[in-house]
């Protein structure tokens, strides 16, 4: 088995340079400077890179690539080399302690933070490090997360922000901290499919598969992969999920299976979109897989009425507006759910603890129970499978966000079976 090494994470860059010992091929351009930076900041015994490490032709590329979750999630730590323009953030963090709201726009915007396979390439390992060519120190992921935390908080305050202020205007600082909350609190292969579809949104990826792929390497065994070859890598990614018990990957904004008894089921597409693209917690959506249905555990099934006063001035204080509800009804939260990423329907239904808004309007004409998933929560509220009762059986007519004070799984949670 392998000795200690340590991954070299970092984005590519689309100039190209000769490989060093294969004159046919050729090598990210960056990849030397990034690599010079790795040795000098640790100097640690044998690093792992891409470029030269992953072979270059049919089943032992296949396999490696089948591999890099576990690749990095073996490692003893990666360094993220990020470019010269973060070098003062770098070195400021470990000097003082601290980060200048200057600094935030550069490490937010280097490439390396919306690159699609950097989010598997940090989540997965323990021991994670910051550096950047130019700069002479390193600052672990959990101090970046935590200078960098501080540093948004002033940034919105010197602007009047709040996160969804933040994320419509600055979305790759989202990113960044999604990424870094995400690999703070979960191991590898234990992360919601949900926080994973969240995380790998609307990242930059070379190829159209790129991201589902990045996806599958957090959730799913390389043996996993491997052995279901030929297999979109999207329905391999819902079949992990379903093997872990875990079913938050329903809850994105896309078309549903019409197999029978799957109408829970998205269709596998390469970018799966989430209802509401905020990092969320919680332990996600559990269930158990039958061949006629799924059971999804800790729902709660709302009954419709008016939001009631807790609820309102949740919604005052999160939309900064007096007269919600009153004068111009819900425009101030409608534009700040367009804002955080939501696309469905805006026009609500109403309930006691708050709104639903659904995926599409089709879905909002033909539901009959809107059942909130309770151990899966959003800044806003929670996510929602909306629900059609036929004769007997429960079939979903497409998702929502839910957005106000939702029970708690422990008062009022129960099963739900959907066909």
């Amino acid at each position: 088995s392998a000795g200690p090494y340590t991954c070299v994470s970092y984005a590519c860059g689309a100039a190209q340079a000769p490989h060093p010992t294969r004159p046919d091929r050729t090598v990210p351009a960056r990849v030397f400077s990034v690599v010079e930076t790795a040795l000098r900041t640790d100097a640690p015994p044998a690093i792992w890179v891409d470029a030269f490490c992953i072979p270059w032709e049919g089943h032992a590329r296949a396999h490696c690539l089948a591999r890099l979750g576990a690749i990095y999630a073996s490692a003893a730590q990666v360094i993220v080399v990020l470019s010269a323009a973060v070098a003062p953030a770098i070195t400021q963090m470990a000097a003082e302690d601290r980060l200048d709201v200057a600094h935030l726009i550069p490490l937010a915007t280097d490439p390396w933070v919306t690159r699609s396979w950097t989010y598997q390439e940090v989540v997965n390992c323990t021991h994670i490090w910051f550096t950047a060519e130019g700069a002479s120190a390193r600052v672990s992921a959990q101090d970046v997360l935590r200078i960098g935390s501080k540093a948004i908080g002033r940034f919105k305050a010197q602007y009047g922000w709040d996160s969804v202020d933040l994320d419509h205007h600055h979305p790759a600082l989202g990113h960044l901290m999604n990424v870094l909350l995400d690999w703070r609190i979960s191991d590898y292969l234990e992360r919601s499919a949900y926080q994973v579809m969240v995380s790998m949104y609307q990242r930059e990826a070379l190829r159209a598969d790129d991201n589902i792929r990045a996806m599958l390497g957090t959730v799913a065994t390389a043996e996993a992969v491997e052995q279901a070859r030929g297999v979109h890598p999207a329905e391999l990614f819902m079949r992990a999920c379903e093997q872990a018990g875990d079913f938050s990957f329903i809850y994105t904004q896309g078309a549903r299976s019409t197999d029978p008894g799957r109408s829970w089921r998205p269709v596998p597409i390469d970018a799966p979109r989430p209802i509401f693209p905020w990092h969320t917690w919680g332990q996600g959506q559990r269930g158990q897989l039958h061949p006629t249905h799924v059971t999804l555990e800790d729902m709660v099934c709302l009954r419709p009425g008016p939001i009631d006063d807790a609820t309102r001035r949740m919604f005052v204080k999160w939309t900064r507006d007096p007269a919600i509800g009153v004068h111009d009804g819900w425009a101030a939260l409608q534009r700040k759910l367009v804002q955080g990423g939501f696309v469905g329907c805006l026009q609500p239904l109403e309930y006691p603890e708050g709104l639903l808004f659904a995926n599409t309007r089709e879905a909002l004409e033909t539901l009959s129970v809107v059942a909130v998933a309770t151990n899966l929560r959003l800044r806003a509220g929670a996510v929602a499978l909306l629900i059609r009762r036929d004769v007997g059986v429960n079939r979903c007519v497409g998702t929502g966000l839910f957005v106000g004070l939702p029970p708690k799984p422990k008062d009022q949670g129960a099963p739900i079976d959907v066909a």
